[in-house]
């Protein structure tokens, strides 16, 4: 499946926003820390890009609308109703 909902390590929030930038820890749309854990409209998916789909790209819940337009765009691609 490429929607995985991730749950970061604890270590990680001790890391700069620069480390966290460059180890793909903020979402790729709005760069937005995903390692804060107060806002869960904003937890961490997995949407891959479809020229790149080995490579792992971390996006907000608000900016993937928890996932939903992805699974619909696979469902499409796939020709099943979501």
């Amino acid at each position: 499946m490429v929607i995985a909902k991730l749950a970061l390590s604890a270590e990680w929030p001790a890391w700069s926003k620069k480390q966290a930038r460059a180890a793909r820890l903020v979402c790729a749309e709005c760069d937005y820390d995903l390692r804060k854990f107060k806002d869960e409209t904003r937890l961490p998916f997995d949407i891959r890009l479809p020229e790149r789909p080995k490579a792992r790209r971390l996006v907000c819940g608000q900016c993937c609308n928890d996932g939903v337009n992805e699974m619909e765009r696979l469902a499409a691609l796939a020709g099943k109703p979501s």
